[in-house]
């Protein structure tokens, strides 16, 4: 199957090439680089718009976010389709304000905000771009309280594990790899948060039929943790021990000594 047609229009954040409006805190003589121009990126997205495919943009910076919205509520205005599903990557790590959230729900955009930004390089992210724009980011809250079915992209293959517990966890706790405290008003509980990871993945992948929750009728993927994630604090969700994970009805893990299960 085909999941989405791909393309980036700016380029990674630390690399100093994710487009901004303003110029890098660490690098004032530098904005970042634009590799779709407007005019192309709007022919690109018009054309994959009416062959009903669903396109995934690549935006980090702000200039680059006005961007795809740009292109998408213009192919949308000229050809309404429902439920395209329209991804844009990155959109809801920062800089999501009212007007931008507004057009977002108007259009029907799924953001997808990487959370192991937040955990990992939150440092790297101050340095880049400063205080002012980190302010409000990673902003899961108010997406959720807006009705957007949100998931989180793993940026992977990138420069960490690919771990949905750990970044399911950074949802709730607001907790960086340092023990910094980002945002906390943002924070959401962990029903939301597992909904996030499980049933909005899904629904993100246009397998929310076969996926995403444990039910008569669906594939048999499923995790068994040691711990509830509901009952440990939610700083140690990323810790919690997985004792067994089944794929397609089949176990596929089983951890040795997990209490009260036999493989």
């Amino acid at each position: 199957r085909i999941g989405g047609v791909k393309m980036s229009i700016d380029g990674g954040i630390t690399g100093h090439v994710a487009k901004f409006y303003e110029p890098y805190v660490d690098d004032p003589c530098h904005e970042g680089l634009i590799r779709i121009e407007q005019d192309e990126l709007d022919e690109t997205i018009t054309a994959y718009h009416n062959a009903g495919h669903r396109v995934c943009i690549h935006a980090i910076g702000d200039v680059a976010m006005d961007m795809a919205l740009k292109s998408l509520e213009q192919a949308l205005k000229e050809n309404p389709r429902n439920d395209h599903r329209h991804r844009v990557e990155h959109l809801g790590n920062w800089l999501v304000n009212n007007e931008r959230l507004e057009l977002i729900k108007r259009i029907g955009v799924l953001p997808v905000p990487k959370i192991p930004f937040m955990h990992y390089i939150w440092d790297s992210l101050l340095a880049c771009i400063g205080e002012s724009r980190l302010e409000n980011s990673f902003n899961i809250r108010s997406m959720l309280d807006a009705g957007l079915q949100i998931t989180s992209g793993s940026d992977g293959p990138a420069y960490w594990p690919l771990d949905s517990l750990r970044d399911l966890g950074t949802c709730v706790s607001r907790q960086t790899w340092t023990g910094t405290t980002v945002g906390a008003d943002q924070a959401i509980g962990v029903d939301e948060a597992i909904r996030m990871f499980t049933i909005n993945a899904a629904y993100n992948a246009f397998e929310e039929k076969i996926k995403g929750s444990i039910e008569v009728g669906k594939i048999a993927d499923f995790a068994v943790l040691a711990e509830s994630p509901h009952e440990v604090e939610p700083a140690r969700i990323k810790d919690i021990p997985v004792d067994m994970t089944v794929v397609g009805g089949n176990i596929a893990f089983f951890r040795e000594g997990a209490d009260g299960l036999s493989a």
